[in-house]
């Protein structure tokens, strides 16, 4: 028997091997390196087989089950390192550890999409309650802040023109603080963006509450009012997971207390637990550490606190705001985050519920130009 014939023998029967191991190896429902949920074995039905949706999904069931996954998709990012390429199909490999989403491409029909119904809103809002104070951060991520960590030669879309389009859309008297310059100001003595992670970091948070107040016409606390806490120094957040490279060093987390102390609970989806913290510690022995703030994603949040001046802020979010909202807890006697991804019921029925005398959306522009849930809970005023 030649040579040939014997390669192709061995490599049949290790992909043969493989694919039995494959087979009998117990698949998982969530990755915790990824931090997402896994495709579980298809329903096998007809009408799945017929449409081709069954060929699909098991073809991610196939991608996402694979033997010892996690660790090839860390040698392919070593592998691609190594050929001196900049990225791999989902993260950018920066300088000095950044790993950074690829926001190359901009969603300009969503984007339109959103930012109009944005703007419907808060007209509407407006014209339910005048007196009502109204507010947008819309915030760059790391990829366009530290554009200098970028690779050489990286194509990305311009945040700063994408911003000024939802800028553009806000009728009359919505406050707008320029957040992009903000983070450029601070970025050289300041460590605003996490490096394996798509969220700011608590430092990046507070410039922006900084100048959210100020252009509210408030008074926000100074650095000095807040002892910085670490709670964690083994962060590897979501970037890390789309490169398992094994080879970063992890984020460091923290949390920024205020001096003076200001007791809040809080009431999550509606229910009737009441928990005494806006952090849970329980998130920093877990992967997703960035959870610790407010306990993650939900439909609704409801946080009373220790201020006694008659204001409530409705927030109107993605997860940016879980490590703002402990700065603007501060200057508020309740504060009611909705997340419209999980929404089903109107959102406007929330103004008046909570008797709302404040209301901010606080987005990255990223999610904000790709999300069809904030167009379709927002879209019919």
């Amino acid at each position: 028997m030649t040579r040939q014939k014997w390669l192709c023998i061995v490599f049949v029967v290790f992909i043969a091997g493989v694919s039995l191991v494959n087979w009998l190896t117990p698949g998982t429902d969530f990755s915790e390196s990824e931090n997402r949920a896994l495709q579980t074995f298809p329903e096998v039905n007809t009408e799945k087989v017929l449409s081709g949706k069954f060929s699909q999904e098991f073809e991610s069931y196939a991608n996402d089950q694979f033997l010892l996954r996690d660790g090839w998709v860390g040698l392919k990012t070593l592998t691609s390192l190594a050929m001196g390429k900049k990225d791999n199909g989902r993260v950018f490999f920066g300088r000095d550890g950044y790993l950074l989403e690829m926001d190359s491409v901009l969603n300009q029909q969503q984007l339109t999409r959103n930012a109009q119904a944005l703007g419907a809103f808060m007209a509407y809002a407006r014209q339910q309650n005048p007196a009502l104070k109204l507010a947008v951060v819309m915030a760059p991520t790391a990829t366009g802040v530290m554009t200098e960590k970028l690779p050489p030669l990286a194509v990305t879309y311009d945040q700063a023109q994408a911003i000024e389009q939802v800028r553009a859309a806000m009728p009359e008297g919505v406050v707008f603080p320029d957040v992009l310059a903000e983070m450029n100001a601070h970025k050289a003595d300041d460590n605003l963006y996490y490096r394996t992670d798509h969220h700011w970091t608590t430092h990046g948070a507070y410039w922006a509450y900084a100048q959210l107040l100020t252009q509210w016409g408030m008074t926000p606390l100074a650095q000095d009012a807040f002892t910085v806490r670490t709670v964690s120094d083994a962060f590897y957040g979501t970037t890390y997971s789309k490169a398992n490279l094994y080879t970063i060093r992890p984020d460091t987390v923290v949390a920024y207390d205020p001096v003076t102390a200001n007791p809040c609970t809080m009431k999550l989806d509606g229910k009737d637990t009441v928990y005494d913290s806006l952090y849970d510690e329980s998130f920093l022995d877990k992967k997703d550490k960035y959870s610790y703030f407010l306990g993650g994603n939900h439909r609704i949040y409801e946080i009373d606190t220790s201020v006694k001046n008659g204001r409530t802020l409705l927030v109107l979010q993605d997860s940016y705001a879980h490590c703002i909202i402990p700065f603007l807890a501060q200057h508020y006697e309740k504060i009611v985050v909705a997340d419209l991804r999980y929404f089903l019921t109107p959102v406007e029925e929330l103004l008046t519920e909570y008797a709302v005398t404040d209301v901010l959306a606080l987005y990255n522009i990223e999610t904000f130009s790709t999300e069809a849930s904030i167009g379709g809970m927002l879209g019919y005023f």
